[in-house]
């Protein structure tokens, strides 16, 4: 009996014409980085303008001072992760952790490390938990006052995709025959730019609610070990899958 040969058109589900889009997504990162840090300059020299230019003759007033033992300016959020599906990727709910420095504000630098569970839904690969860890640093401009406070930001991510099954050895191939199955799948990872912006509100004297959304493009080819359960014999694809694009999160910051 002849070992059944893998149909490469079946196996490459899309074509790598994502990949063209991104760059001009990413030439305009740069740009916005750059934006933000003149606006932040622009911001931070309203801020400091002397109060005695427009009033020469008045007499100086004493500023508040710093309690010298208050020098912490890290402040920590936890949040609950919502992703919006793509063709390959159903859904996904998650949890973040993100720490923030605001010693430069109105630019405020954060790292934050995020897992997402979905599922994934790519033809030619069995459905099983689909599972993304994706740590990030990112610079944002945000409002420092009021009682509503916008905020936008540029970073980029580390995205590591995992893939869950209960049998492994045995997960079947819908597009090939039943002697066909994935001996193991290798779903890569990656390093990609993004956009944030959100809303912060304060809701007590040290905690903060916030609602963002961060935006990406993300595509990658899924490498796949195949076995013939009959003939024993073994071959490689290929499959293409993108992670999800837009990513919501809600949560609370402790502030110092």
């Amino acid at each position: 009996m002849n070992p059944v040969q893998p149909d490469e058109d079946k196996i490459r589900a899309r074509p790598d014409s994502i990949k063209g889009r991104k760059r001009p997504y990413c030439r305009a990162l740069p740009v916005a980085a750059v934006s933000l840090v003149l606006l932040a300059g622009i911001l931070h020299a309203q801020g400091t303008m002397p109060e005695s230019s427009s009033s020469p003759h008045s007499f100086p007033i004493e500023q508040p001072v710093k309690p010298p033992h208050d020098t912490s300016h890290f402040s920590y959020a936890i949040s609950g992760l919502f992703t919006i599906k793509t063709e390959e990727v159903r859904n996904g709910f998650g949890i973040g952790i993100t720490g923030l420095f605001d010693r430069f504000r109105p630019l405020v630098p954060s790292g934050s490390l995020n897992i997402v569970i979905s599922s994934l839904d790519v033809v030619g690969l069995p459905k099983a938990d689909f599972v993304i860890i994706s740590p990030a640093l990112d610079l944002t401009l945000r409002k420092s006052a009021g009682r509503l406070r916008p905020y936008a930001g540029v970073g980029v991510n580390l995205h590591f995709s995992q893939l869950v099954l209960d049998e492994p050895a045995n997960a079947r191939i819908s597009v090939y025959d039943s002697t066909t199955q994935a001996r193991h799948i290798d779903m890569g990872w990656g390093v990609t730019p993004h956009l944030r912006v959100g809303l912060i509100i304060p809701v007590g004297r040290k905690q903060h609610i916030f609602l963002e959304g961060r935006f990406m493009s993300v595509s990658h080819n899924a490498e796949v070990s195949y076995r013939d359960r009959y003939t024993g014999n073994e071959w490689q694809g290929t499959v293409h899958y993108r992670i999800p694009s837009v990513w919501i999160s809600v949560g609370i910051i402790q502030v110092p």
